[in-house]
């Protein structure tokens, strides 16, 4: 596998074949600005690629007496997926996305995705793998993150000065 091909390439892929059908399986919509795509705690499994324009993703973030904030924690643009870890489980989404410039996406049924796949393990296996690495440099952007409002939070509080 060419490491210089991306998730999208392989969604474009399976768009591409004629077994998933257009309407059926995946459908193209557009969202314009300050419109959600997805919701936190939303339960579907469909997945999206973004073929124009810029979303959000936000966190919900609860603070002191139960105020509610919606930070951005990325933005995402052409050629990014999102929403694709429930094609690995079967919870309810973990954030909202929110179009911040008008959005043409390509909505895809997880579950017709997964059944997809998983008769054509040819396609299924550079897929999955390709999605892996979205999912894994996620993971390893937000490890720095996380370590990153440590070390913040140590700071203000002082909480460094004892090290």
């Amino acid at each position: 596998m060419n490491s210089s091909h991306t998730i999208a390439e392989s969604i474009e892929q399976v768009l591409a074949h004629p077994d998933f059908i257009e309407g059926t399986h995946w459908r193209e919509c557009t969202y314009s600005a300050g419109q959600k795509i997805i919701s936190k705690g939303e339960q579907n499994n469909d997945i999206f690629l973004i073929n124009k324009g810029k979303a959000r993703v936000l966190a919900e973030v609860e603070l002191d007496k139960g105020k509610q904030i919606l930070p951005g924690v990325c933005d995402l643009g052409p050629g990014d997926v999102f929403g694709e870890l429930s094609l690995f489980d079967e919870l309810p989404r973990s954030a909202t996305v929110q179009v911040i410039e008008d959005c043409s996406v390509v909505q895809i049924n997880g579950e017709e995705l997964n059944k997809f796949l998983r008769c054509r393990p040819e396609i299924g296996y550079e897929f999955v793998t390709r999605m892996m690495k979205v999912v894994v440099g996620r993971l390893r952007k937000n490890n720095q993150r996380v370590g990153s409002l440590i070390a913040w939070g140590m700071k203000v509080h002082k909480i460094d000065d004892h090290f």
